[in-house]
Protein backbone atom coordinates (compact mmCIF):
# COMPACT_ATOMS: atom_id res chain seq x y z
CA UNK A 1 0.00 0.00 0.00
CA UNK A 2 1.30 3.25 -1.17
CA UNK A 3 2.08 5.83 1.56
CA UNK A 4 -0.72 7.89 -0.40
CA UNK A 5 -3.51 5.39 0.31
CA UNK A 6 -1.93 4.57 3.97
CA UNK A 7 -2.54 8.49 4.72
CA UNK A 8 -5.94 8.89 3.34
CA UNK A 9 -6.73 5.92 5.31
CA UNK A 10 -5.25 7.69 8.51
CA UNK A 11 -7.51 10.61 7.50
CA UNK A 12 -10.91 8.44 7.03
CA UNK A 13 -10.63 6.52 10.45
CA UNK A 14 -9.53 10.07 12.26
CA UNK A 15 -12.55 11.40 10.63
CA UNK A 16 -15.04 8.21 11.85
CA UNK A 17 -13.69 9.06 15.11
CA UNK A 18 -14.25 12.29 15.46
CA UNK A 19 -17.69 12.09 14.05
CA UNK A 20 -18.67 9.02 16.44
CA UNK A 21 -17.27 11.42 19.51
CA UNK A 22 -19.19 13.85 18.41
CA UNK A 23 -21.95 12.21 17.55
CA UNK A 24 -22.15 10.21 21.03
CA UNK A 25 -22.15 13.74 22.89
CA UNK A 26 -25.08 15.11 20.80
CA UNK A 27 -26.64 11.41 22.11
CA UNK A 28 -25.27 12.31 25.86
CA UNK A 29 -26.81 15.53 25.76
CA UNK A 30 -30.29 14.45 24.23
CA UNK A 31 -30.47 11.45 26.77
CA UNK A 32 -29.51 14.56 29.50
CA UNK A 33 -32.61 15.94 28.47
CA UNK A 34 -34.73 13.11 28.56
CA UNK A 35 -33.51 12.31 32.34
CA UNK A 36 -34.15 15.62 33.57
CA UNK A 37 -37.90 16.08 32.10
CA UNK A 38 -38.51 12.36 33.32
CA UNK A 39 -37.14 13.60 36.72
CA UNK A 40 -39.22 16.12 37.13
CA UNK A 41 -41.97 14.36 36.35
CA UNK A 42 -41.71 11.56 38.68
CA UNK A 43 -41.41 13.64 42.07
CA UNK A 44 -44.92 15.06 41.09
CA UNK A 45 -45.94 11.78 43.44
CA UNK A 46 -43.67 12.26 45.72
CA UNK A 47 -45.06 13.78 49.26
CA UNK A 48 -42.01 15.27 50.52
CA UNK A 49 -41.40 17.40 47.69
CA UNK A 50 -41.84 18.22 43.95
CA UNK A 51 -40.20 19.73 40.63
CA UNK A 52 -41.88 22.08 38.95
CA UNK A 53 -41.07 25.12 36.40
CA UNK A 54 -38.50 23.52 34.39
CA UNK A 55 -36.53 25.12 31.60
CA UNK A 56 -34.08 23.44 29.82
CA UNK A 57 -32.23 24.41 26.71
CA UNK A 58 -30.79 21.93 25.28
CA UNK A 59 -27.58 22.30 22.31
CA UNK A 60 -25.25 20.42 20.26
CA UNK A 61 -22.68 19.70 23.15
CA UNK A 62 -24.35 21.68 26.40
CA UNK A 63 -27.68 22.79 28.25
CA UNK A 64 -28.65 24.83 30.95
CA UNK A 65 -31.94 25.37 32.45
CA UNK A 66 -33.95 25.77 35.62
CA UNK A 67 -36.26 23.99 38.24
CA UNK A 68 -37.86 25.14 41.35
CA UNK A 69 -37.54 22.46 44.31
CA UNK A 70 -41.16 23.16 46.28
CA UNK A 71 -41.69 21.32 49.87
CA UNK A 72 -45.29 20.22 50.16
CA UNK A 73 -45.93 21.23 53.58
CA UNK A 74 -44.83 24.77 53.08
CA UNK A 75 -47.59 25.27 49.78
CA UNK A 76 -48.58 28.72 48.89
CA UNK A 77 -50.00 31.70 51.13
CA UNK A 78 -53.94 31.26 50.60
CA UNK A 79 -54.45 34.92 51.09
CA UNK A 80 -51.82 36.20 48.56
CA UNK A 81 -51.38 32.65 46.44
CA UNK A 82 -47.26 33.49 46.49
CA UNK A 83 -45.23 30.34 47.34
CA UNK A 84 -43.95 30.95 50.51
CA UNK A 85 -41.01 28.81 50.64
CA UNK A 86 -38.92 27.11 47.46
CA UNK A 87 -35.58 26.83 46.28
CA UNK A 88 -34.40 28.03 42.57
CA UNK A 89 -31.42 25.52 41.25
CA UNK A 90 -29.94 26.76 37.64
CA UNK A 91 -27.56 24.11 35.87
CA UNK A 92 -25.31 23.95 33.08
CA UNK A 93 -24.06 20.67 31.52
CA UNK A 94 -21.27 20.16 29.42
CA UNK A 95 -21.73 16.57 27.25
CA UNK A 96 -18.76 16.78 25.24
CA UNK A 97 -17.20 13.68 26.22
CA UNK A 98 -14.01 13.70 27.43
CA UNK A 99 -11.37 11.20 28.62
CA UNK A 100 -12.36 10.89 32.65
CA UNK A 101 -16.14 11.39 32.26
CA UNK A 102 -19.53 11.77 29.90
CA UNK A 103 -20.05 15.01 31.09
CA UNK A 104 -19.70 18.62 33.81
CA UNK A 105 -21.80 20.48 34.94
CA UNK A 106 -22.41 23.67 37.30
CA UNK A 107 -24.86 24.30 39.61
CA UNK A 108 -26.55 27.19 41.70
CA UNK A 109 -29.08 26.85 44.70
CA UNK A 110 -30.93 30.00 46.34
CA UNK A 111 -33.75 30.48 48.19
CA UNK A 112 -37.18 31.86 46.54
CA UNK A 113 -40.87 32.63 47.83
CA UNK A 114 -42.10 34.61 50.57
CA UNK A 115 -40.02 32.81 53.15
CA UNK A 116 -36.66 32.87 50.81
CA UNK A 117 -37.31 36.80 50.58
CA UNK A 118 -37.04 37.28 54.09
CA UNK A 119 -34.31 35.02 54.46
CA UNK A 120 -31.67 36.82 52.18
CA UNK A 121 -33.24 40.56 53.83
CA UNK A 122 -32.07 39.65 57.15
CA UNK A 123 -28.53 38.04 56.25
CA UNK A 124 -28.14 40.92 53.66
CA UNK A 125 -27.54 39.00 50.81
CA UNK A 126 -28.85 36.25 48.71
CA UNK A 127 -28.17 33.21 49.71
CA UNK A 128 -26.72 30.99 47.56
CA UNK A 129 -25.37 27.15 47.47
CA UNK A 130 -23.35 26.12 44.52
CA UNK A 131 -21.20 23.39 43.32
CA UNK A 132 -19.00 21.85 40.44
CA UNK A 133 -19.04 18.16 39.33
CA UNK A 134 -19.07 15.73 36.46
CA UNK A 135 -20.45 12.28 35.63
CA UNK A 136 -17.96 8.85 35.26
CA UNK A 137 -18.11 6.74 32.97
CA UNK A 138 -19.16 3.98 35.53
CA UNK A 139 -22.47 5.99 36.33
CA UNK A 140 -20.51 7.36 39.36
CA UNK A 141 -21.64 11.58 39.95
CA UNK A 142 -19.78 14.04 41.82
CA UNK A 143 -20.10 17.38 42.98
CA UNK A 144 -18.18 20.08 45.18
CA UNK A 145 -19.99 22.17 47.81
CA UNK A 146 -19.70 25.48 48.00
CA UNK A 147 -21.41 27.85 50.61
CA UNK A 148 -20.09 31.84 50.98
CA UNK A 149 -20.05 33.19 54.35
CA UNK A 150 -23.14 34.44 56.25
CA UNK A 151 -23.65 36.97 57.96
CA UNK A 152 -27.07 37.74 59.79
CA UNK A 153 -27.75 40.83 62.13
CA UNK A 154 -31.72 40.93 63.11
CA UNK A 155 -31.79 43.68 65.88
CA UNK A 156 -29.00 42.71 68.90
CA UNK A 157 -28.69 39.43 67.87
CA UNK A 158 -25.81 38.11 65.67
CA UNK A 159 -24.97 35.12 63.92
CA UNK A 160 -21.59 34.43 61.83
CA UNK A 161 -21.20 31.41 59.97
CA UNK A 162 -17.63 31.16 58.14
CA UNK A 163 -17.55 29.98 54.47
CA UNK A 164 -18.71 26.29 54.12
CA UNK A 165 -17.07 23.48 51.80
CA UNK A 166 -17.49 19.81 50.99
CA UNK A 167 -17.80 17.15 48.32
CA UNK A 168 -20.86 15.01 47.06
CA UNK A 169 -21.01 11.62 45.58
CA UNK A 170 -23.53 9.35 44.22
CA UNK A 171 -23.18 5.80 42.39
CA UNK A 172 -27.01 4.12 42.16
CA UNK A 173 -28.23 3.17 45.48
CA UNK A 174 -25.07 4.76 47.45
CA UNK A 175 -23.80 7.98 48.18
CA UNK A 176 -21.34 9.66 50.09
CA UNK A 177 -20.27 13.53 51.52
CA UNK A 178 -18.31 15.16 53.50
CA UNK A 179 -18.88 19.16 54.64
CA UNK A 180 -17.11 21.52 56.69
CA UNK A 181 -17.01 25.24 58.23
CA UNK A 182 -14.36 26.71 60.43
CA UNK A 183 -16.76 28.60 62.81
CA UNK A 184 -19.68 29.76 63.51
CA UNK A 185 -20.24 32.55 66.27
CA UNK A 186 -23.90 33.59 68.26
CA UNK A 187 -24.67 36.12 69.81
CA UNK A 188 -28.45 36.01 71.76
CA UNK A 189 -30.31 38.08 74.20
CA UNK A 190 -26.69 38.82 75.22
CA UNK A 191 -25.25 35.28 75.47
CA UNK A 192 -22.57 34.54 73.35
CA UNK A 193 -21.95 31.31 71.59
CA UNK A 194 -18.51 30.04 69.60
CA UNK A 195 -18.64 26.93 68.00
CA UNK A 196 -15.30 25.80 65.73
CA UNK A 197 -13.78 23.15 63.66
CA UNK A 198 -17.75 21.62 62.77
CA UNK A 199 -17.65 18.84 60.28
CA UNK A 200 -20.08 16.37 58.77
CA UNK A 201 -19.55 13.17 56.72
CA UNK A 202 -21.36 9.99 55.37
CA UNK A 203 -20.72 6.68 53.67
CA UNK A 204 -24.26 5.51 52.91
CA UNK A 205 -24.19 1.82 51.32
CA UNK A 206 -27.54 1.65 50.89
CA UNK A 207 -30.25 4.81 51.29
CA UNK A 208 -32.89 2.34 51.45
CA UNK A 209 -31.85 0.99 54.82
CA UNK A 210 -29.88 3.95 55.44
CA UNK A 211 -26.92 0.92 55.80
CA UNK A 212 -22.90 2.82 56.25
CA UNK A 213 -21.80 5.60 58.56
CA UNK A 214 -22.28 9.20 59.52
CA UNK A 215 -20.53 11.51 61.77
CA UNK A 216 -20.83 14.60 63.19
CA UNK A 217 -17.97 16.51 65.04
CA UNK A 218 -17.40 20.07 66.75
CA UNK A 219 -13.54 20.84 68.00
CA UNK A 220 -14.70 23.59 70.51
CA UNK A 221 -17.87 25.16 71.83
CA UNK A 222 -17.82 27.96 73.90
CA UNK A 223 -20.23 30.12 75.84
CA UNK A 224 -20.01 32.37 79.23
CA UNK A 225 -20.38 29.40 81.30
CA UNK A 226 -18.49 26.71 79.81
CA UNK A 227 -16.69 24.79 77.87
CA UNK A 228 -16.79 21.96 75.70
CA UNK A 229 -14.26 20.31 73.46
CA UNK A 230 -13.80 16.85 71.02
CA UNK A 231 -17.52 16.48 70.48
CA UNK A 232 -17.66 13.48 68.06
CA UNK A 233 -21.23 11.62 66.95
CA UNK A 234 -20.67 8.42 64.93
CA UNK A 235 -23.49 6.29 63.83
CA UNK A 236 -23.21 2.98 61.84
CA UNK A 237 -26.22 1.13 60.55
CA UNK A 238 -25.79 -2.78 59.03
CA UNK A 239 -27.14 -5.38 57.84
CA UNK A 240 -27.40 -8.68 59.36
CA UNK A 241 -29.32 -11.23 57.30
CA UNK A 242 -33.22 -10.15 57.73
CA UNK A 243 -32.19 -7.84 60.86
CA UNK A 244 -30.96 -4.06 60.82
CA UNK A 245 -28.34 -3.23 63.82
CA UNK A 246 -28.21 0.78 64.58
CA UNK A 247 -24.77 1.99 66.87
CA UNK A 248 -24.57 5.48 67.96
CA UNK A 249 -21.35 6.37 69.38
CA UNK A 250 -21.07 9.65 71.16
CA UNK A 251 -17.55 11.10 72.60
CA UNK A 252 -16.83 14.48 74.43
CA UNK A 253 -12.75 15.20 75.00
CA UNK A 254 -13.49 17.11 78.06
CA UNK A 255 -16.57 19.43 79.39
CA UNK A 256 -16.04 22.41 82.25
CA UNK A 257 -19.28 23.89 83.27
CA UNK A 258 -20.19 25.29 86.50
CA UNK A 259 -17.11 24.39 88.51
CA UNK A 260 -17.33 20.99 87.01
CA UNK A 261 -15.37 19.43 84.71
CA UNK A 262 -15.44 15.99 82.67
CA UNK A 263 -12.76 14.01 80.64
CA UNK A 264 -12.73 11.17 78.03
CA UNK A 265 -17.15 10.84 78.14
CA UNK A 266 -18.19 7.97 76.16
CA UNK A 267 -21.89 6.96 75.83
CA UNK A 268 -22.43 3.77 73.17
CA UNK A 269 -26.04 3.35 71.80
CA UNK A 270 -26.93 0.14 70.12
CA UNK A 271 -30.24 -1.23 68.69
CA UNK A 272 -29.76 -4.54 67.20
CA UNK A 273 -31.72 -7.50 65.50
CA UNK A 274 -34.43 -4.86 64.15
CA UNK A 275 -36.61 -6.99 61.78
CA UNK A 276 -35.95 -5.37 58.47
CA UNK A 277 -39.52 -6.26 56.78
CA UNK A 278 -40.80 -4.48 59.81
CA UNK A 279 -38.77 -1.24 59.34
CA UNK A 280 -39.86 -1.41 56.05
CA UNK A 281 -43.08 -1.01 56.48
CA UNK A 282 -43.03 1.78 59.02
CA UNK A 283 -40.83 3.64 57.35
CA UNK A 284 -42.62 3.88 54.05
CA UNK A 285 -46.35 4.18 56.11
CA UNK A 286 -44.59 7.03 57.76
CA UNK A 287 -43.07 8.79 54.75
CA UNK A 288 -46.97 8.27 52.73
CA UNK A 289 -48.81 9.95 56.36
CA UNK A 290 -46.22 12.96 57.49
CA UNK A 291 -44.59 10.92 60.21
CA UNK A 292 -47.83 9.16 60.96
CA UNK A 293 -50.11 12.72 61.56
CA UNK A 294 -52.36 11.67 58.89
CA UNK A 295 -52.94 7.71 58.87
CA UNK A 296 -55.80 6.38 56.63
CA UNK A 297 -57.77 3.51 58.10
CA UNK A 298 -55.93 1.14 56.14
CA UNK A 299 -52.65 2.98 57.04
CA UNK A 300 -53.34 2.31 60.39
CA UNK A 301 -54.30 -0.96 60.27
CA UNK A 302 -50.67 -2.04 58.09
CA UNK A 303 -49.11 0.04 60.55
CA UNK A 304 -50.22 -1.90 63.78
CA UNK A 305 -49.72 -5.04 61.78
CA UNK A 306 -45.81 -3.99 61.32
CA UNK A 307 -45.10 -3.01 64.72
CA UNK A 308 -46.78 -6.00 66.55
CA UNK A 309 -44.44 -8.12 64.26
CA UNK A 310 -41.45 -5.99 64.78
CA UNK A 311 -42.11 -6.68 68.73
CA UNK A 312 -42.94 -10.04 68.16
CA UNK A 313 -39.63 -10.60 66.21
CA UNK A 314 -37.56 -9.21 69.35
CA UNK A 315 -34.92 -7.05 69.23
CA UNK A 316 -32.08 -5.47 72.35
CA UNK A 317 -31.69 -1.56 73.29
CA UNK A 318 -28.28 -1.12 75.23
CA UNK A 319 -26.13 1.17 76.34
CA UNK A 320 -22.69 -1.15 76.04
CA UNK A 321 -20.71 1.73 77.43
CA UNK A 322 -20.98 4.34 79.83
CA UNK A 323 -17.82 6.15 80.80
CA UNK A 324 -16.12 9.19 82.17
CA UNK A 325 -13.32 11.03 84.19
CA UNK A 326 -15.53 13.04 86.69
CA UNK A 327 -13.05 15.50 88.84
CA UNK A 328 -10.95 13.07 90.40
CA UNK A 329 -13.01 10.23 90.17
CA UNK A 330 -14.44 7.82 87.29
CA UNK A 331 -17.99 6.63 86.49
CA UNK A 332 -18.47 3.50 84.56
CA UNK A 333 -21.69 1.40 83.34
CA UNK A 334 -23.80 -0.53 81.01
CA UNK A 335 -27.61 -0.77 80.44
CA UNK A 336 -28.94 -3.49 78.09
CA UNK A 337 -33.02 -4.70 77.64
CA UNK A 338 -34.02 -7.36 75.65
CA UNK A 339 -37.51 -7.54 73.84
CA UNK A 340 -37.68 -11.50 73.38
CA UNK A 341 -38.76 -13.15 70.23
CA UNK A 342 -42.17 -14.61 71.15
CA UNK A 343 -42.02 -18.61 69.94
CA UNK A 344 -45.86 -18.25 69.22
CA UNK A 345 -47.58 -18.37 65.89
CA UNK A 346 -50.01 -15.66 66.27
CA UNK A 347 -50.16 -13.45 69.56
CA UNK A 348 -53.17 -11.90 70.47
CA UNK A 349 -51.77 -9.83 73.56
CA UNK A 350 -48.55 -8.28 74.33
CA UNK A 351 -47.20 -9.25 78.24
CA UNK A 352 -44.18 -7.04 79.59
CA UNK A 353 -43.72 -9.56 81.85
CA UNK A 354 -42.84 -12.30 79.03
CA UNK A 355 -41.15 -10.02 76.65
CA UNK A 356 -39.03 -7.97 78.41
CA UNK A 357 -35.79 -8.46 80.13
CA UNK A 358 -33.48 -5.70 81.57
CA UNK A 359 -30.32 -5.12 83.52
CA UNK A 360 -27.48 -2.04 84.09
CA UNK A 361 -25.63 -1.23 86.40
CA UNK A 362 -23.64 2.02 87.16
CA UNK A 363 -20.44 2.50 89.47
CA UNK A 364 -18.73 5.91 90.61
CA UNK A 365 -15.08 5.23 91.56
CA UNK A 366 -13.03 7.92 93.75
CA UNK A 367 -14.74 11.37 94.55
CA UNK A 368 -16.91 11.64 91.93
CA UNK A 369 -19.86 13.24 94.13
CA UNK A 370 -19.71 15.21 97.42
CA UNK A 371 -20.46 13.83 100.95
CA UNK A 372 -23.96 15.26 101.56
CA UNK A 373 -24.54 14.21 97.48
CA UNK A 374 -23.25 10.86 98.59
CA UNK A 375 -25.60 10.21 101.92
CA UNK A 376 -28.85 11.74 99.64
CA UNK A 377 -27.92 8.30 97.56
CA UNK A 378 -27.80 6.82 100.01
CA UNK A 379 -30.87 7.43 101.95
CA UNK A 380 -32.88 6.94 98.56
CA UNK A 381 -31.86 3.76 98.00
CA UNK A 382 -30.78 4.90 94.75
CA UNK A 383 -26.79 3.33 95.40
CA UNK A 384 -25.03 1.06 97.83
CA UNK A 385 -21.77 1.91 99.46
CA UNK A 386 -18.32 -0.32 98.52
CA UNK A 387 -14.42 0.13 99.35
CA UNK A 388 -13.98 1.05 95.41
CA UNK A 389 -17.11 3.99 95.53
CA UNK A 390 -21.05 3.67 94.86
CA UNK A 391 -22.92 1.48 92.81
CA UNK A 392 -26.18 1.24 91.50
CA UNK A 393 -27.30 -1.50 89.89
CA UNK A 394 -30.53 -3.09 88.66
CA UNK A 395 -32.30 -5.73 86.81
CA UNK A 396 -35.89 -7.16 85.68
CA UNK A 397 -37.12 -10.04 84.60
CA UNK A 398 -40.71 -11.34 84.90
CA UNK A 399 -42.96 -9.20 87.90
CA UNK A 400 -39.89 -9.05 89.53
CA UNK A 401 -37.91 -5.44 89.61
CA UNK A 402 -34.43 -5.72 91.45
CA UNK A 403 -32.80 -2.87 92.83
CA UNK A 404 -29.55 -2.16 94.67
CA UNK A 405 -30.33 -5.64 96.16
CA UNK A 406 -33.95 -5.07 96.59
CA UNK A 407 -36.49 -7.05 95.19
CA UNK A 408 -39.71 -5.60 94.00
CA UNK A 409 -43.23 -6.92 93.05
CA UNK A 410 -44.42 -4.76 90.08
CA UNK A 411 -47.00 -6.58 88.93
CA UNK A 412 -49.64 -3.60 89.16
CA UNK A 413 -47.58 -1.23 87.10
CA UNK A 414 -47.00 -3.60 84.53
CA UNK A 415 -50.64 -4.29 83.97
CA UNK A 416 -51.24 -0.37 83.10
CA UNK A 417 -48.02 -0.61 80.63
CA UNK A 418 -49.44 -4.07 79.12
CA UNK A 419 -53.06 -2.07 78.97
CA UNK A 420 -51.72 1.15 77.05
CA UNK A 421 -49.36 -1.23 74.64
CA UNK A 422 -52.16 -3.59 74.47
CA UNK A 423 -54.70 -0.95 73.28
CA UNK A 424 -52.40 -0.09 70.47
CA UNK A 425 -50.86 -3.11 69.02
CA UNK A 426 -54.78 -4.86 69.15
CA UNK A 427 -57.08 -2.17 69.42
Amino acid sequence: MSIKKIGISLVVAGTLAVGTWLGASIYVGRTTSKWVGTLVEQTAKQKTLRLVNLQHKQGLFSSEGQFEVRLNDLGADLSTGKQKLSVVVDYRISNLLLPESSMRFDWNMKPAGEYGTEFNRMFGSELHLQGHGKLAYGGRALSSLKLPELVMNNGNDRLKISPSTGQLSWLGNAFNYDWKTEQITVLTDGLPIDITGISASADIKNRNHGVGTMQFAIDKLSTRDGTAEGFVLQSTVSENADRLDIVLNHKLASLNVAGQKIKDLLIDLAITGLDISSVDALSAIANDSDDFQSLTADEQSRATIAARKLLNQGFTIALPKISAQVGAGSVNGDVKIEILKSDATEITRFSTAKSLRAAGQLAAKGKVVDNGQKMMALMLGLATDSKDGLKSSFSFSGNTLKANGKSHDVSDSLSVIDDYINGILYP
